[in-house]
């Protein structure tokens, strides 16, 4: 995969749908930020963004954002249907991006046992 392809973390995705991504970007958003350097790692992307809807998430991500030293971007989205991000897991986004649900990266993050993922949210 391409480095200009940009990996984006929905943690957006249509309301009341998407009540499980908003729920992991409040508590638990350095695993959503973790799980997305370990996509990274195995895509080749370098480019990171996650996708919120709300404050508290906003804040929890950046925050962990802060904290771990990532560099992504934080895109705040309208609370409307249909959600500006892909929605769907694994899906191609506007401008080529793809778009992965914060469940998928929590789960990509566990399965990272090293810490080689954090060289690509940390630079």
């Amino acid at each position: 995969m391409s480095t200009s392809v940009r990996l984006v973390a929905d943690c957006a995705s249509d309301p009341p749908l998407g009540a499980t991504g908003r729920a992991l970007a409040t508590a638990r958003a350095g695993d959503v930020l973790y799980g997305l350097g370990a996509a990274a790692l195995e895509r080749g992307a370098r480019e990171l963004a996650v996708a919120v809807r709300d404050a508290a998430a906003r804040d929890a991500v950046a925050t962990a954002a802060e904290a771990m030293g990532a560099h992504v971007h934080v895109m705040y989205m309208p609370d409307a249907w249909p959600a500006a991000v892909g929605g769907a897991s694994a899906s191609v986004g506007v401008g080529g991006e793809v778009v992965l649900g914060a469940a998928e990266l929590v789960a990509a993050g566990a399965r990272c046992a090293s810490r080689r993922c954090w060289r690509w949210i940390r630079r």
